[in-house]
């Protein structure tokens, strides 16, 4: 308990100094817009080759952010280059984010919207934005939406989508975190939290990397004695579920009775719903910069 508390406090330490701090200021993307510009909302992937998840989530991902923008045009990126390449080589092109911001620069374009559909802060994102800030000054303004767990009450909508569209009861349900996300264990620890807090209590994470991994799944499972399980991947889409097999395999040997789910969250209209939410909000407020948020302090 003590070693679950500690990384609780971890998770929100951070996050008490920004709590007496504005971040942003209510400025709409598009009040200065004049006559001659052009405005423009661009949804970004990691991206799959799986037809049926591209149309199951990247698809409706794409038309509810157009629905939601009628005003502006449209375009879509790519992050992940193999996935790119392997489209390529079907006859079906992709773009990466640089390729992306270069056209629209040429096209004229001057109020530029970015809304990912990225789980947590991570690799990808720290991606999108390095990409975006080398294009930040040829537009009049460049946003870019959050990630689907930006804050707490991202967190409480998104557990409530899961658990209506996945859960089941008197089972544990199980979000599994994997590949490059995983890499954010705060973030997670944060979600296995507000599944305590929340009174979710037959509902559990574990991460192919960072915390918690497999073992400590097991222990939480034998205090809690479930013997039945269900793996639901916690990733927007998905190419194939070979970590949900792989820890399939692992608590079955362990006893365990498992089952899996092979929907994903960009299948869920209550996560698709929390994505474009971000994007308005980007849409009506603009970020401080560091130095912004650092003068704040300088001006007490």
């Amino acid at each position: 308990m003590n070693r679950f508390l500690s990384i609780v406090a971890f998770v929100l330490f951070p996050l008490c100094p920004l709590c007496a701090q504005n971040t942003e200021v209510e400025q709409d993307l598009f009040e200065s817009m004049r006559n001659a510009d052009k405005a423009v909302v661009v949804a970004v992937h990691y991206g799959v080759t799986d037809d049926s998840q591209r149309q199951l989530c990247i698809e409706r991902f794409n038309s509810k952010l157009q629905a939601a923008f009628p005003q502006c045009a449209f375009r879509e990126a790519w992050t992940s280059f193999p996935a790119v390449k392997q489209m390529k080589q079907r006859g079906q092109t992709k773009w990466t984010l640089n390729a992306v911001l270069d056209d629209l620069c040429m096209e004229g374009y001057t109020h530029v919207l970015v809304q990912s559909s990225n789980i947590v802060e991570g690799v990808e994102m720290e991606y999108i934005r390095h990409e975006a800030a080398l294009y930040a000054n040829k537009f009049k303004q460049l946003r870019i939406g959050n990630t689907l767990l930006a804050e707490p009450g991202s967190y409480q909508q998104a557990i409530q989508a899961i658990a209506a569209s996945f859960g089941e009861k008197k089972v544990a349900n199980v979000l599994v975190v994997g590949g490059e996300d995983s890499e954010s264990p705060s973030q997670f620890a944060m979600l296995d939290y507000m599944l305590r807090s929340g009174g979710y209590a037959n509902w559990f994470v574990v991460a192919e990397e960072g915390f918690p991994q497999a073992e400590e799944l097991k222990k939480q499972l034998k205090a809690k004695k479930q013997k039945k399980v269900n793996l639901i991947p916690f990733t927007f889409a998905a190419e194939d579920h070979a970590q949900l097999n792989e820890l399939e395999h692992e608590l079955q040997k362990a006893g365990y009775k498992v089952t899996l789910t092979e929907h994903t969250l960009g299948e869920v209209d209550g996560i698709l719903d929390l994505f474009i939410g971000h994007a308005k909000h980007a849409q009506r407020y603009r970020a401080y910069s560091p130095l912004e948020i650092k003068m704040q302090g300088a001006l007490k």
